[in-house]
């Protein structure tokens, strides 16, 4: 594992969302099976940001699930979106990508081509490779 880039493991080309998409549309992305807890925001094809699971429902304030809530149409991926994202590149080791999810308190890093988005790789995907 030591010489295995995130490349070999990583998801390549996630779904994403824009940063001026709904927080329904960010809803419907979470709701699908066997989806990353993760959504990166990409806006003219260049990583902006990164929404996880935990923001998402931070951003709910408690409203239900039902698509009509006010919440899902009056904020924006944008709004909820952590902009200050570490990265790797494709080529960066997973022994590396792991010191950095790590020491940042993280699981999941985007795999990024200079600003492109190519793919994401989270410690599940590390744990899974281990196996």
């Amino acid at each position: 594992m030591s010489s295995q880039t995130v490349a070999s493991i990583m998801t390549a080309n996630p779904e994403v969302v824009r940063s001026g998409d709904s927080l329904l549309v960010v809803k419907k992305l979470f709701e699908k099976q066997q989806f990353h807890h993760h959504i990166p925001v990409v806006d003219n094809g260049a990583l902006v940001g990164m929404i996880s699971l935990y923001d998402f429902i931070i951003a709910m304030r408690g409203a239900s699930l039902d698509d009509t809530e006010p919440v899902y149409s009056s904020k924006t991926a944008g709004d909820i979106m952590s902009r200050e994202v570490k990265s790797c590149s494709p080529e960066t080791t997973v022994a590396v990508a792991v010191k950095m999810m790590l020491e940042h308190h993280i699981n999941a890093l985007p795999v990024v081509d200079g600003n492109a988005l190519r793919g994401i790789v989270t410690s599940r995907d590390v744990m899974a490779t281990l196996l």
